[in-house]
């Protein structure tokens, strides 16, 4: 019997094919997105081949930058109210 809750998470190589193609789509280079973020240039590329010693932060990141991460609506309420 599995964990429901892993049962529903992307796999690394999903997470890593959808990166990349919206970062070509985004026509950014694996050297800009790694500028955009912080982050070495190897760190895409690790991420990009769904291996290496990949930090979750890292990951985050990178999907946030490209706008691949869904905002619930009180994140915006919470930012205007500081």
């Amino acid at each position: 019997m599995g964990n429901r809750f892993m049962d529903k998470l992307p796999s690394l190589k999903s997470v890593a094919d959808q990166v990349r193609a919206r970062r070509e789509q985004e026509k950014l280079t694996q050297k800009d997105l790694a500028a955009l973020i912080g982050v070495s240039h190897t760190v895409i590329v690790a991420l990009e081949k769904g291996r290496g010693n990949l930090r979750l932060a890292n990951a985050w990141a990178a999907l946030d930058a490209l706008g691949m991460i869904a905002r619930h609506p009180e994140d915006a309420e919470r930012k205007e109210t500081k």
